[in-house]
């Protein structure tokens, strides 16, 4: 009894150190309220039996309450952390959806327009390219489809690819520039175009653009490219050769605008 007597003293005393304002107690801890004693009776546990880690899993549940149970400011922080709820969760998918089912397309069409003014402004440049040179060499210059990337064909379309060449006599296949006794070189080869674009000619004419020396169609008439792809509307481009050898280039940007089927 004796003993028993001795540790019911030491709690009283324990209890009453803890959890009653006394000049004793830790500064700036606040005494709790008679519905939350649990802090107190964990630290007086603690105080007799030195065995805090004991009672530790019923002691967390008022670690906020008390500063003499010994916790420290960052455990206290690392309390804050939370993750996402379920309701955080599903807003932000469905944001994230909205965004993607505007900004995807939107993406495409403008992969898909940059492809077609690319395809566009390279049979542009090769055309120039070949006038230019018809006037500085004097000679037959011509662009053609080509699917070897040496010699012009009829067969296709010109998103096969295309050739430039010195074809003097017009017969297809580039003349001997270099003095080599072989054809060729070509002047620019480009081969088949990515993707879904197409490049027709109007009629056969435009099967190739050739110039002659002072610059001019060898044809003689208009002759006329068309590119689209897998759209319908107002998505293309449009080069068209005059007989005077000026080329016009018109895109979805221009005032005449090119309507693909």
């Amino acid at each position: 009894m004796g003993v028993a007597s001795s540790i019911l003293k030491g709690w009283r005393q324990a209890r009453a150190d803890l959890c009653q304002p006394s000049p004793r107690r830790v500064r700036g801890s606040k005494a709790p309220s008679d519905g939350n004693l649990l802090p107190c009776v964990c630290a007086s546990v603690h105080r007799l039996f030195a065995a805090h880690r004991l009672f530790a899993p019923v002691c967390q549940a008022g670690r906020e309450s008390s500063p003499v149970l010994g916790y420290t400011e960052s455990m206290k922080k690392a309390e804050k952390i939370r993750g996402f709820t379920i309701i955080e969760l599903m807003v932000t998918l469905v944001v994230a959806a909205i965004l993607l089912g505007v900004g995807v397309p939107s993406f495409i069409g403008m992969m898909k327009n940059n492809r077609l003014a690319t395809a566009a402004n390279n049979l542009a440049g090769s055309i120039n390219l070949a006038r230019g040179e018809a006037v500085t060499r004097g000679q037959r210059v011509k662009v053609c489809k080509s699917a070897d990337g040496s010699n012009c064909t009829a067969n296709d379309d010109w998103e096969q690819g295309w050739v430039v060449m010195v074809d003097q006599n017009n017969d297809g296949t580039p003349d001997d520039i270099d003095g080599d006794g072989n054809a060729g070189p070509t002047l620019r080869v480009v081969g088949a175009l990515a993707g879904d674009v197409s490049m027709v000619g109007v009629t056969n004419s435009d099967d190739n653009m050739s110039f002659i020396g002072n610059g001019r169609s060898a044809s003689g008439v208009i002759q006329t490219v068309t590119l689209c792809d897998d759209r319908s509307g107002d998505f293309g481009w449009r080069l068209v050769l005059g007989a005077d050898g000026r080329l016009s280039v018109l895109g979805y940007e221009s005032a005449t605008k090119v309507t693909c089927p």
